[in-house]
Formats: structure tokens, C-alpha cells, sequence
């Protein structure tokens, strides 16, 4: 099962945390989040199986493989301690 963590109106007082139900809510929403649900699972696989090829792949938004490689190489370069293990 997919889960993902967003941020949603609320009240907070002594007697704990309540949600409120949001009338309406658009379907085009839920399908976005939806979408980011699956780059988040690419992403966290990426890391875990160190795979630059997933990396890549993660943003559904990229449409230029080259200045996506580019980019994600300048941004190992750039976090190398945390990213180091993708090159």
C-alpha cells in the first residue's frame, strides 16, 4: 500500500488533533498526489538500490534525458557526501 504524508487543514486544542473534512475536494487533486506518490517510491528506491538510472528516472516532469543528467550530476557534485554513492 502506498502512503504519503500531506498537509491538510486542522484544529489542534487540549483535547488533541482533529482534521477537518474538506467539502469538494477535487479528484485532479488527489490524481497529483497520486502521481508524486509514485516519484516519491522511485525516488526511495533509487537510494536504496544506489541506482542513478532510477534517479533519473524519478521526476515524471523531466522530458530532456541529457540536461537531466547533467543536472543530477551537478547535484552529486554538489551534496557529495550524501549523494557520493550515485556516481
Amino acid at each position: 500500500m502506498n502512503k504519503i504524508v500531506v498537509e491538510v487543514p486542522g484544529i489542534v486544542n487540549k483535547e488533541g488533533v482533529c482534521g477537518l473534512k474538506l467539502e469538494n475536494y477535487p479528484a485532479d487533486f488527489s490524481s497529483l498526489l497520486m502521481n508524486q506518490v509514485g516519484v516519491m517510491r522511485l525516488t526511495a528506491e533509487a537510494i536504496l538500490e544506489k541506482s542513478k538510472a532510477k534517479a533519473l528516472l524519478a521526476d515524471p516532469v523531466v522530458n530532456n534525458a541529457v540536461q537531466a543528467e547533467k543536472l543530477l550530476g551537478t547535484m552529486i557534485e554538489i551534496q557529495k557526501q550524501h549523494l557520493g554513492y550515485l556516481i
